[in-house]
């Protein structure tokens, strides 16, 4: 397995991967695998402006043997990335003296990150005869100073009980402390309901407003959205296993969680009864339309701002007679996020995703009511719900296609074809149906 060389750095170890374990064991150093590809941009950059480093390269070139392996080279490298299960694009890997995977990270890294990584490592590394008796006792009585140096060491180091240890590390302290997120954040995202369960007081106490003033603010942000990957987490599961209670549980700790509203929530009702039971979906659905989207009328939502409801228009109008070979997209006038700089139309980015966003549930639910059940009401709420959808958002050719089907499939082709004539007779119709991917 030929290393590249690439001047002053990093000295590469040469040779076959099986030449590479004996040097490790020999001399007893730790192996610091970069596994790229030729065609990587991040991997070339990290050739030319990190490795080359000074100071980076007295220190891997004392404490580690280094290795740099093509993952597409068709041989040795190839399989030695399968070995390791790389799949992105540069993977740093650290091995022990076995070829047993210390810690591992994906992307690129500055001089300073690598540095870092490499000083971490080798902490862990000299611990490891610790972290041995740790991973084979991890339900064991720890005091909390125990606990801390456990997790404080293996900040990069996952073991299976390891959110337990974190667990009870949080048990027996009273708040938490900007230090402690330090070696806890990783285990949060992973924990389960029991675990969450006495969590979810300290996530619900970190309001948005104070976490940006504090000292480590972005801490306390990545806490609080790795609790939120915790809980959507346990939501699949057991939406997957079809188990409500457990479900409701979890989306008791996500409601106590600033910022989240009582609309998202029965969104997640919405989406365990349509996996579950089509039954309580019917039901479920029916209420969620009629609590949050009929009251809504599009005539509402055009009269909430009318004059920059028409400049939205206009300009989407404009941009859709303009863009046939030009290029230029929706995008490009309202945005996905935010509008453009232009001070007339400050609002029309939240007129679109308000009428969008509504547009887009009432397709998929009245897509469901037609292709789930059979009887007649369904089926007149599946059409009246079509026919809601581009009343809301008359700019993408799924809402008019979706309610023509749905009128066509039931036996009513008059009144799809009145349908598509409204949507023809829109100076956008062209245009529109070119896009029907709605690409815009």
């Amino acid at each position: 397995m030929a290393s590249l060389s690439f001047g002053q750095g990093l000295d590469w170890e040469k040779g076959t991967w099986e030449e590479v374990l004996v040097k490790a064991k020999s001399e007893n150093k730790i192996i610091f695998l970069d596994v790229y590809t030729t065609w990587c941009g991040p991997c070339l950059q990290m050739d030319k402006d990190v490795f080359p480093d000074s100071i980076l390269s007295v220190y891997y070139n004392d404490h580690f043997i280094s290795v740099k392996i093509n993952a597409e080279d068709n041989a040795e490298g190839t399989v030695v990335a399968q070995r390791y299960q790389v799949k992105a694009y540069p993977t740093l890997i650290y091995l022990d003296t076995e070829g047993k995977v210390i810690s591992s990270f994906v992307g690129m890294k500055n001089e300073h990150e690598l540095m870092n990584l490499g000083r971490e490592t080798s902490v862990l590394h000299e611990q490891f005869d610790f972290l041995k008796s740790v991973k084979s006792n991890v339900h064991g009585s720890y005091t909390k100073d125990e606990l801390a140096n456990i997790l404080s060491i293996t900040k990069i180091h996952t073991f299976p009980g390891k959110e337990h240890l974190t667990m009870s590390y949080l048990d027996q302290i009273e708040s938490i402390s900007e230090d402690d997120l330090t070696f806890v954040m990783g285990e949060i995202s992973r924990m389960r309901l029991p675990y969450l369960k006495r969590l979810a007081p300290l996530t619900a106490s970190l309001k948005t407003s104070d976490m940006y003033l504090r000292r480590n603010s972005q801490d306390w942000i990545d806490w609080k959205n790795n609790t939120l990957r915790a809980v959507f987490s346990n939501l699949d599961q057991y939406k997957s296993s079809n188990d409500l209670p457990q479900y409701e549980e979890t989306l008791d700790i996500l409601k106590g969680i600033d910022g989240i509203k009582a609309r998202q929530i029965d969104n997640y009702y919405l989406d365990f009864y349509k996996h579950n039971s089509l039954t309580e979906y019917r039901t479920f659905a029916t209420y969620v339309i009629d609590e949050y989207i009929i009251p809504t009328h599009p005539k509402e939502v055009r009269q909430a701002d009318e004059k920059k409801f028409k400049l939205l228009n206009d300009e989407i109008m404009k941009d859709m007679q303009a863009s046939f070979g030009s290029g230029i997209s929706i995008h490009d006038v309202v945005g996905e996020e935010e509008v453009t700089e232009t001070p007339t139309i400050d609002s029309l980015s939240e007129i679109y995703t308000i009428s969008r966003n509504i547009a887009d549930q009432l397709f998929d639910i009245s897509g469901d009511f037609f292709a789930f059940y059979e009887d007649e009401s369904a089926v007149r709420k599946a059409s009246f719900w079509a026919s809601l959808c581009y009343l809301y958002f008359p700019y993408d050719w799924k809402y008019y296609d979706n309610h023509i089907y749905i009128l066509e499939a039931s036996g009513q082709a008059n009144e799809a074809q009145e349908v598509l004539r409204q949507a023809k007779s829109l100076p956008w119709y062209d245009e529109m149906r070119k896009r029907k991917s709605s690409s815009f």
